[in-house]
């Protein structure tokens, strides 16, 4: 071999390890973003419905009108909700958490996620977390009484 291509390999060689570590990098920082999430597994919610309720319904008289705003601007998405969140996802991700109707239990649904946006609803109101990289954990069952000791 000549020096040339000697020259040619370490060359490539250097050129390859940040460009190998910056994946690596990628790869933890997307597993370090997943956060456990628990909502209702009863079924999932047409944004807009819950868009129409927020302004229309008097508990959520006092809501903010910026978070109003942006969940309007999402367009055809899906929600679940949780004890203290409402969690808005692509209909494809919502797909990914089955649903169950049952009449005196709460069913519940365990999954990761990346939370890409976290907004206020307003004091004393849900937080709504916009959601992608769904992966189902489990579902469970609490009785009513747990739920609201």
């Amino acid at each position: 071999m000549t020096k040339k291509n000697y020259l040619f390999i370490l060359l490539l060689i250097l050129t390859m390890i940040p460009l190998s570590a910056s994946t690596i990098y990628s790869v933890e920082d997307n597993d370090m973003n997943m956060s456990k999430l628990n909502v209702s597994a009863e079924q999932s919610f047409d944004l807009e419905r819950i868009t129409d309720e927020i302004k229309t319904h008097k508990y959520y008289e006092n809501h903010s009108n910026e978070t109003l705003a942006w969940m309007e601007s999402l367009h055809d998405k899906k929600v679940f909700t949780g004890r203290h969140y409402m969690v808005i996802m692509d209909s494809d991700e919502a797909d990914k958490l089955p649903t169950e109707l049952a009449t005196d239990i709460i069913v519940y649904d365990e999954f990761e996620a990346n939370i890409l946006e976290n907004k206020s609803l307003g004091n004393g109101l849900k937080d709504v977390l916009y959601v992608k990289n769904v992966e189902f954990k489990k579902q469970g069952i609490i009785s009513f009484d747990e739920y609201n000791p």
